[in-house]
């Protein structure tokens, strides 16, 4: 089990340590998003983003984009990580 004091409500439990290290860190993400969302009204949000969204839910309205369920993005998130692991890093080809 973990938590995390300084975010009330951040806590998760998993089997092994690693496990819970990889779900904290994922909590900490959510709960921080949640956090900027809630502040979104203070940032300056460029005008670009605003027409990425529209376009974004133009698409979704002409059934030309779908959605995909959080827990299949997860494990495609998770395989495109896994797979930039697995590939050797060469800072100098």
């Amino acid at each position: 089990m973990a938590s995390v004091p300084a975010l009330p409500g951040c806590h998760t439990q998993a089997r092994s340590r690693e496990e819970v290290s990889m779900r904290i860190q994922e909590a900490i993400a959510v709960m921080t998003a949640e956090s900027d969302a809630d502040n979104a009204h203070n940032q300056n949000i460029p005008g670009w983003h605003q027409e990425v969204l529209k376009e974004r839910l133009n698409q979704l309205e002409n059934h030309e984009e779908g959605l995909i369920d959080w827990s299949e993005a997860k494990k495609m998130l998770r395989s495109i990580a896994d797979q930039c692991e697995a590939k050797p890093s060469n800072p100098h080809p």
